[in-house]
């Protein structure tokens, strides 16, 4: 019987092992559910966001201002704007950015989604990894940035879909196998080898569960130092333009899971062979 038990939970650790990545840690959500505004800046953004790192990052615009329009982070202006992820300070204050550094350590993948409204124009949707630190003079565009680790963008039209390598062109999509219209889900995956300069980074992307990018390497981090640390970044170009439920979640190495579930596991071997002698 005890040979039976042990044999069983050895199965179970290794499909845990094998599973681990399914479990994603939320660390920030922000639902943009606030009054009208036309400077998201000056209000107190706490009671929208949610996840472990809610109390310490606030969001800032940067380029041009966005506000809320109906529960969403809009762009009314026909130009760049990005959102970056400063430290907490309060509404209308300057703070530092957010260096994501410590909170991935241990972790094996970051998981990026939002909703964006699509549109018939050729301007895009965006997400920056490891871009520039600077708080002031920053270029007008970064996804295409030679400081940005990976940089991707999705057309608001079909168009396609483009990845950059701190700057140059890696993946150039212009077929892809869905159609956009009204509001669709972005997700990026980006899985690293580690926090620090050289660690390798994977990319996978989706928009409403079709997969639109898949197993793209040959990234890393680069200049972390430099930069202060891992700062990520969305982006978008030309308003009128808005998001919602943007949100940024890790994924355990399976190490761990795999660990957690072993112990787990042996905990109850010794319950049972505590009751059954």
């Amino acid at each position: 019987m005890h040979h039976l038990i042990m044999s069983t939970l050895i199965a179970v650790v290794g499909a845990v092992a094998i599973g681990g990545h399914a479990s994603a840690s939320l660390l920030f959500m922000d639902e943009f559910t606030h009054a009208d505004t036309d400077n998201y800046d000056a209000i107190d953004q706490d009671s929208s966001q949610s996840g472990s790192l809610a109390g310490a990052i606030e969001l800032r615009a940067s380029r041009a201002l966005f506000g809320i329009t109906d529960n969403q982070a809009s762009w009314p202006q026909t130009s760049e704007g990005r959102i970056r992820f400063h430290e907490q300070t309060g509404p209308g204050t300057a703070a530092g950015r957010y260096d994501f550094s410590g909170d991935l350590a241990g972790g094996s993948l970051l998981r990026v989604e939002w909703n964006v409204n699509w549109d018939e124009t050729t301007d895009w949707t965006a997400f920056n990894f490891g871009s520039i630190g600077i708080t002031s003079g920053e270029p007008g565009i970064l996804v295409n940035n030679g400081a940005t680790d990976v940089g991707i963008l999705f057309r608001k039209n079909s168009d396609g879909v483009q990845v950059f390598d701190n700057g140059s062109l890696t993946l150039d999509e212009v077929s892809i196998p869905y159609t956009r219209t009204g509001t669709g889900r972005v997700r990026v995956d980006v899985a690293y080898d580690g926090v620090s300069d050289g660690d390798a980074l994977t990319v996978n992307a989706w928009v409403d569960d079709v997969q639109v990018v898949s197993n793209l390497g040959g990234f890393a981090w680069n200049d972390l130092v430099a930069e202060g640390g891992i700062n990520l970044e969305f982006e978008q170009r030309n308003g009128p333009s808005r998001i919602d439920n943007l949100s940024i979640s890790l994924i355990p190495e399976p190490s761990s899971v795999a660990l957690c579930g072993l112990l787990g596991m042996l905990g109850l071997a010794g319950r049972l062979r505590s009751r059954w002698g």
